[in-house]
């Protein structure tokens, strides 16, 4: 298979390395997007997995690894991050913006306190020279950051806002992972996104909204965690697909839901996920 279709590890967040492996070989897919994110999804430990083991364990199940997403970690695990995925040569991190000043009461209810890209109410040009350490440290390793956006309750919100951070670090080792429900959660419009940003987008998630979504009305409500599966909600994923490949995208197609972390039927999340994506799969 040459297309990269991948699935984030934070879907099977309560079963273990194997369970997850085994499953997302199951679904399809050729590759993998682990987790390191100690308050939700932790399937990787840069500080105690060794790296060797840890290729030869992914490839057994015909995988190879998209990503190391490390959303709420600390400074010290993120420098470390960036280490152990280029000895993994894995190719992206990939990472959250900095919070506004109300992130922690609005996004989750979750210690994730430290956490964080500096703190809440930490200022755009602060948020851009954090930033820029972990790209510089990246490109030093050879490890590029695909950074979340647009996400809610950050400094990049907006198309826009995404706009200005790749203006101010202009960056090879600067790439963007596309999270769709985060643009209609502030009234933006995914096509638009992709034109704007799509030859940036070294990852687009494919991850669902639920059939109905209202904006502003329903904000970070999303849907059940069937209903953010991709194919189970309301999005067009076959058109956003087709358009991304318009503009030349040649990146990861991640799947990406919240909702599922909890489930304890492993069998359960990859049927509903192999179900979805029937009708998707050919596009890719």
């Amino acid at each position: 298979m040459s297309k990269k279709y991948s699935c984030s590890s934070n879907l099977f967040a309560s079963h273990d390395l194997e369970t997850l492996l085994k499953h997302v070989s199951e679904i399809g897919c050729n590759y993998v997007d682990l987790w390191f994110s100690p308050p939700f999804c932790k399937h990787v430990d840069p500080f105690n997995d060794n790296p060797v083991e840890l290729k030869k364990i992914v490839s057994s199940y015909n995988l190879n690894i998209s990503a190391l997403t490390i959303y709420f970690t600390t400074y010290e695990e993120k420098m470390k991050s960036l280490e152990f995925a280029a000895e993994m040569e894995i190719p992206y991190i990939v990472l959250e913006p900095s919070p506004l000043d109300n992130f922690y009461e609005k996004m989750s209810n979750i210690d994730v306190k430290g956490r964080t890209l500096g703190e809440p109410g930490i200022d755009f040009d602060g948020f851009v020279e954090l930033l820029n350490t972990y790209v510089q440290r990246g490109k030093e390793l050879g490890v590029k950051i695909a950074l979340e956006v647009p996400h809610v309750y950050t400094l990049t919100e907006t198309i826009e806002e995404v706009e200005a951070v790749l203006k101010e670090i202009s960056s090879d080792y600067l790439l963007l992972t596309m999270a769709p429900p985060h643009i209609i959660a502030r009234g933006g419009n995914i096509e638009n996104a992709i034109s704007r940003l799509g030859e940036k987008t070294a990852i687009y998630y494919l991850w669902d909204v639920k059939e109905g979504y209202k904006y502003p009305d329903d904000d970070r409500a999303f849907g059940t965690g069937k209903q953010q599966i991709p194919g189970h909600g309301m999005l067009n994923l076959v058109s956003i697909i087709d358009q991304l490949k318009s503009k030349g995208f040649t990146g990861f197609w991640d799947i990406k839901c919240h909702g599922t972390e909890g489930w304890a039927n492993a069998e359960q999340i990859s049927s509903l996920v192999k179900e979805g994506m029937k009708l998707i799969i050919p596009k890719l």
